[in-house]
């Protein structure tokens, strides 16, 4: 093979290299396109990953570009505002480092180099407090400063080596022609350095476009929301609508993809002037051209600038809980929560109906991510800057109530636990304090596919003999005989509850025989295969969801949120599937399990005025029409025994759940602030046992041994 051969087979591999390469790198932005056009069902529903979509749906754009037109004005805000500060100080400040000899600048150049190597969070963490005591959380001026720290030391390190590499000789003819420092550093250094400002400009840009550390910490969604937060508002606990969240995904993409494109000759250029004999290029009409271009940017920066200004003026008074009643008589009150779907057309419809009956009082609601919330409750309760009202999840409240930023409700006046289930209240209840009263409350029940059992000559499993055997015999080439939730999460915890806790388990022996036997239980439903090892990676909702309404599953173990998900696919409670309570160990044994839904909770450190409206405000939900509407669209159940009664007249469904919440047990019963703690400890086990990992007994004995050390607080 001669020379010129070897060469184009090596540009040729090289080149199919680079391809690959590219492909690969590229292939999740082409995943989240085609997502963008899918419906959920379509996502989770199909058996193997579609690399088109067999159906094309707009749906998702129509959703994003009815609700998304604010927050992607607010990431141009801070994207452009960021990018200006940045240029303003990076600009001189490199300029300094690279012009003059100090004798710190290896001290300088250092620091810049450990600012970029310190985490974000570390960063945010620490600007939290600065900026609370300077009353700058949730402001376009705190978050813009807060992602400029971020891309000024990157900014600086890039154009000062970019100058360091200019000729001298070239600025000291400037001086020589009469030219001072500034007019050097305008009219020479700047147009030789066109290219490292374009990528630092860039770079600034996508970094406040992209943000979503400071956004998280920094903003409570009060005054505005950045895209990459409210790309979390179609994430919930129970309601995952990834289809429009990719859709936005695709908005949040575009601006960074078209800059990128525009300014890729820029960045990919080199220094390009850079001698004596090249300083005409500086004149005529290379300086002309110049100078229109740098009017265009200025133009452009002063407008962002403007525009960030006025916004942040406009919003920077609002960080603060207090401080908004008004010699009017008038209070506004925040509402703090992470409702989606049903439950947010609930919350919102509540809201309406609460402002129209009390005139004086406004609500101003904040969604943020399921995901984040208890982090940013518990970064506003060290702070002392809590919402007036807060939505928290039961096991959470003893976890908040233990920071003293809950006002305890026995303090209010009318409050009462009387007509309450017992676990009602035991949920809200810390160191013999009141501080909730719960939305509404659900639990965990078996569902059935009726043709499918049928199909087997099975009936619905009351004991974990009957499931063992059901769940292989319903077991076929096309589906598992069961699925449930075995992730690295609470929700795992959540799903095993009613099994050791039936047999006599406690949290506090989670080596006992009852745990052991209820994860043997599991694991060997996943050996034998009649449930696939997936379980580990499955959440309830949409994952269990989408594996029962494809009939991938026989039986799964979820909750009432899915009734909407089965109502949309024609699916009928008693024709094409059942529910019943979760089986036992041993025939008559009562079923206990975990008691689930959300609290309304109010927030200490806002005036009387806020305070009383609060409590106004969570009242209300307590009359038996405000619970029926609100629950029935949330999918809920009542937690007052006489309005469940009324409530199943319309949704039979909810019987077997109704069942189970005379029985069902508060998580926090035991450990109160510290049960997120044993929960962890009880899913590490469960996935150290189903993959194998260790055994049920050594798995076990490793989470008895964290349990152990961790204490009772009470709830």
């Amino acid at each position: 093979m001669n020379p010129a051969t070897r060469r184009r087979m090596a540009v040729m591999l090289a080149s199919l290299a680079a391809l690959a390469a590219l492909v690969v790198l590229l292939f999740p932005l082409y995943a989240v396109i085609v997502a963008s056009f899918e419906t959920n069902a379509q996502l989770f529903g199909a058996s193997h990953y579609s690399f088109f979509p067999a159906q094309f749906t707009l749906s998702n754009y129509r959703v994003v570009l009815s609700q998304q037109g604010s927050h992607v004005v607010s990431s141009l805000i801070v994207a452009l505002g960021t990018m200006v500060l940045t240029l303003a100080v990076a600009l001189p400040a490199a300029h300094a480092l690279a012009r003059f000899r100090f004798r710190v600048t290896w001290l300088l150049v250092g620091s810049l180099l450990v600012a970029q190597i310190l985490p974000s969070i570390v960063i945010a963490n620490s600007l939290f407090l600065v900026y609370h005591r300077l009353h700058l959380l949730n402001s376009y001026y705190g978050l813009i400063i807060a992602d400029a720290s971020y891309a000024v030391p990157f900014g600086i390190l890039v154009l000062r080596a970019f100058m360091l590499a200019l000729p001298r000789d070239v600025i000291a003819a400037a001086r020589v022609d009469g030219a001072n420092e500034w007019q050097a550093f305008v009219r020479v250094v700047l147009p030789m350095s066109r290219s490292a400002v374009i990528t630092v400009a860039l770079f600034a840009f996508l970094n406040g476009w992209g943000d979503f550390i400071f956004a998280l910490t920094m903003l409570n969604g009060n005054t505005f929301e950045p895209v990459t937060l409210s790309i979390y508002t179609y994430i919930g606990e129970f309601s995952q609508n990834w289809g429009e969240a990719m859709a936005l995904a695709v908005f949040a993409v575009l601006p960074a993809a078209m800059l990128l494109i525009a300014a890729q000759r820029y960045i990919a250029a080199g220094l390009t002037v850079g001698s004596v004999k090249g300083l005409s290029a500086l004149t005529g009409e290379s300086m002309r051209t110049q100078y229109h271009m740098r009017r265009r940017v200025l133009a452009v920066a002063g407008a962002a600038l403007l525009a960030a200004t006025a916004a942040a003026c406009s919003s920077g008074s609002s960080s603060s809980s207090t401080s908004t009643s008004t010699s009017s008589g008038k209070v506004t009150i925040t509402e703090f929560d992470y409702f989606t779907g049903g439950a947010n057309t609930a919350i919102n419809a509540y809201n309406a109906q609460f402002m129209k009956a009390h005139p004086n009082i406004t609500v101003k609601r904040t969604s943020v991510p399921y995901a984040n919330l208890i982090t940013k409750i518990l970064q506003d309760a060290s702070a002392g800057d809590m919402p007036n009202v807060m939505m928290i999840d039961n096991p959470n409240v003893p976890e908040v109530a233990a920071t003293g930023q809950l006002v305890p409700l026995d303090t209010m006046p009318g409050f009462t636990t009387s007509g309450y289930t017992q676990g009602a209240t035991a949920e809200c209840t810390y160191q013999g304090k009141h501080y909730c009263y719960p939305i509404g409350t659900n639990t965990i029940g078996l569902f059935y596919n009726k043709a499918m059992l049928a199909a087997a000559h099975l009936t619905p499993p009351t004991t974990w003999a009957q499931l063992q055997a059901d769940a292989k015999a319903a077991t076929t080439s096309a589906h598992y005989g069961i699925a449930f939730d075995a992730t690295n999460d609470e929700q795992s915890t959540w799903q095993l509850e009613p099994f050791f806790w039936s047999d006599g388990g406690s949290l506090t022996n989670v080596d006992s025989a009852a745990f052991q036997q209820s994860l043997q239980l599991w694991v060997n439903m996943v050996k034998d295969g009649s449930a696939s090892k997936s379980v580990l990676t499955w959440g309830q909702d949409p994952d269990l969801t989408q594996q029962f309404l494809h009939q991938k599953a026989a039986m799964i173990i979820d909750g009432p949120w899915i009734f909407p998900e089965l109502n949309a696919a024609g699916w009928k409670y008693n024709q094409q599937y059942g529910i019943v309570p979760i089986p036992v160990s041993q025939p008559g044994q009562t079923v206990v399990t975990p008691l689930g839904g959300e609290t309304m909770d109010i927030g200490a450190g806002g005036s009387s005025a806020q305070t009383q409206a609060a409590w106004e405000y969570i009242e209300g939900e307590q009359s038996p029409a405000t619970m029926i509407h609100v629950t029935s669209m949330m999918y809920y159940l009542p937690t007052k025994p006489t309005v469940i009664q009324q409530y199943l007249q319309g949704g039979p469904q909810y019987t077997e759940f109704a069942k189970e919440i005379e029985t069902a047990r508060p998580r926090t019963i035991e450990y109160g602030a510290n049960y997120p703690k044993v929960s962890q400890a009880i899913w590490t086990a469960i996935q150290a046992a189903i993959t194998g990992t260790a055994s049920v007994n050594s798995a076990l004995q490793t989470a008895q041994g964290t349990v152990s050390g961790i204490a009772k607080t009470g709830s």
